[in-house]
Formats: C-alpha cells, structure tokens, sequence
C-alpha cells in the first residue's frame, strides 16, 4: 500500500472509517499507517464519515444502505477493477447509473494499484442536511 494513500482518500485523525468487503491486507495496512482513525468492519447505527467498499449484489441496495449512516459530509469510495485489468465487477457507468438519481455525485478518483481504482461519491451540497444547528437570531 502506498505510503500517501491516507492523504489521498482524506483520512484524518479521529474519522469513523467503515470497511466493506475489504481484502484483509487493506485493513491491516491501512491500520498501520494510519492508526488514528476509528476503522471499523461492522456496521453500526453509528454516523460513519467515510465508507470504502469493495462492491457486491445490488448496487442499489448498497448505496441506500450507505447513505443511512453517511454523515452529510462524509464520502464514499467505492473500489472498482480498472478495465485493462480484465477483473469482473461492476463498471464506472454503472455506478454513476444507481448514484446519481440517489442525490450522490462522483468527485474524485484514485489509482489503488494497477488493477483496481476507487471513485468518491458525496452527497451532492444543495441536498445535505445541515450538521450544525442554526444560530439565534435575537
């Protein structure tokens, strides 16, 4: 794993990190250098800042999951096989095709290794509930 991969997928100190479908070795590596998030491979009905999942079944169904425990500026990173890898699994298009209507927004992508890539989803600004109250006005 690559030494500047925490930077580049915006782990910070204290993030509640949710992992999906991960290969082991990603955990464990990622634990490694960068041990100050709180990392997680089991979902609660805790908010999570950022998920990053290996997909599987129905993407729908994925997402929606996911958004009920995204905090309203949290990411998704969702990992695909870049084409030239031969690997199945789903497609770019296909995840833009069941995030989109969802109120997601792709926003970045991510080389993980010469076979597999990540992009971002975030929900789109104008549909993100406020995180702070709003202050009085006297």
């Amino acid at each position: 794993m690559r030494p500047d991969l925490p930077a580049k997928l915006g782990l910070t100190q204290g993030l509640r990190v949710y992992l999906v479908n991960s290969p082991e070795s990603f955990a464990r590596n990622l634990t490694e250098i960068s041990p100050q998030m709180d990392l997680s491979t089991k979902l609660g009905n805790e908010p999570v800042d950022m998920i990053m999942a290996w997909p599987w079944g129905d993407l729908s169904q994925m997402f929606q999951g996911f958004l009920r425990v995204l905090k309203p500026d949290g990411a998704i990173w969702i990992v695909i096989p870049k084409k030239a890898s031969g690997s199945a699994g789903p497609s770019f298009q296909s995840l833009l095709n069941v995030a989109l209507p969802t109120g997601l927004v792709d926003n970045k992508s991510l080389s993980l290794s010469g076979t597999e890539y990540a992009v971002r989803f975030m929900i789109r600004r104008k549909l993100r509930k406020a995180s702070a109250p709003e202050p009085e006005v006297h």
